[in-house]
């Protein structure tokens, strides 16, 4: 049973609207021709004009469309203009075939040589593609788990490869921190995506917040837990987050880390808070 009543009623419908089509391009022919069949240079020239170039451009959307759809099911979300080069290389200059598609809305120029496409963009996958071996972190991440209620406009991640470095986008800016491998190495986190969406890279929330926390202030080692406790009251992330906090991974991030601030946060959910779930 269909939206129409009956299968036999949605193909009525159908043969109804193709003959209505039909008679439709009928009756414009005959408007047409009879000056298609004169001599009148005001007329006859423009028309012939606007409907090969209507059929033309239909004709060229449908094959834009399907180019579209095949580029998006072999590249990934963000893309350098080489890789569009090895699946094409019958393309002579995919730059400005990047460049056409951005000027149409299709794609988002990133940065020199880099695109991604703008449907169903999601600004934190991006920000694992800009640069190598980097994950999102610090009050990005806090805010992606809803521990704090801010709006963070810097998309912040860190990265074991590159030093500092910043990127302004079309989506925002991309901020980049240089972390040793053996700390960039403790405590990622992957969220896979649902429906075919590319996963997330992220820091775990006792990463992020040790992040956030070291890049605030540089030194902790004569701080105690009432400097602390005014961070995170500044930051306002609310105690019940921290109790569930792994206190085994947190001191792994500590003893990794260049900054006393995980160890002091650390310190400060074992003597001030609840012990955690896990914690026995």
């Amino acid at each position: 049973m269909t939206a129409f009543g009956s299968p036999a009623a949605f193909i009525s419908c159908g043969i109804l609207g193709i003959s209505a089509t039909f008679l439709l391009v009928v009756w414009g022919s005959r408007q047409i021709s009879p000056l298609a069949n004169t001599n009148n240079p005001k007329y006859n020239p423009q028309i012939r004009h606007f409907l090969s170039c209507s059929w033309i451009q239909i004709g060229r959307n449908i094959l834009t469309a399907k180019k579209i759809n095949h580029l998006k099911s072999i590249l990934p979300p963000v893309f350098e203009m080489k890789e569009l080069a090895s699946f094409f290389p019958e393309k002579a200059a995919p730059g400005k075939f990047c460049e056409r598609l951005a000027n149409k809305g299709i794609l988002i120029r990133l940065k020199k040589g880099f695109y991604a496409f703008r449907e169903n963009i999601d600004s934190l996958v991006i920000a694992n593609y800009l640069a190598p071996c980097s994950y999102v972190s610090f009050e990005t991440a806090l805010s992606y788990y809803g521990m704090i209620p801010e709006y963070v406009p810097v998309i912040m991640s860190v990265s074991s490869v590159i030093k500092r470095r910043d990127f302004a986008t079309e989506l925002g800016v991309y901020e980049y921190h240089y972390q040793t491998p053996l700390l960039y190495g403790v405590g990622m986190d992957i969220v896979l995506g649902s429906g075919g969406a590319p996963s997330l890279l992220i820091a775990t929330r006792e990463k992020a917040l040790s992040d956030a926390l070291a890049r605030r202030s540089e030194s902790y080692h004569d701080k105690n837990n009432e400097y602390l406790g005014a961070i995170l009251r500044g930051l306002r992330i609310e105690e019940d987050a921290l109790r569930d906090f792994d206190l085994q991974h947190l001191d792994e991030i500590a003893s990794a880390h260049h900054s006393k601030a995980p160890r002091l946060l650390h310190n400060y959910i074992k003597d001030h808070l609840a012990r955690p779930r896990n914690e026995t």
